[in-house]
């Protein structure tokens, strides 16, 4: 199972770690960090 969260770091906060936790319940998990590429509000991107 794999999971991508985009936030804020301000947002870092017990509810955040509480929800992975569920997610991931009894599990060995890897978190890694990476700054979130800057999209402006007008820009759409497309796959």
């Amino acid at each position: 199972m794999q999971a991508v969260y985009t936030l804020h770091s301000d947002e870092l906060n017990e509810n955040f770690i509480a929800a992975i936790n569920a997610q991931f319940a009894h599990q060995t998990i890897e978190i890694a960090i990476s700054k979130a590429m800057d999209v402006g509000q007008d820009e759409i991107l497309a796959i």
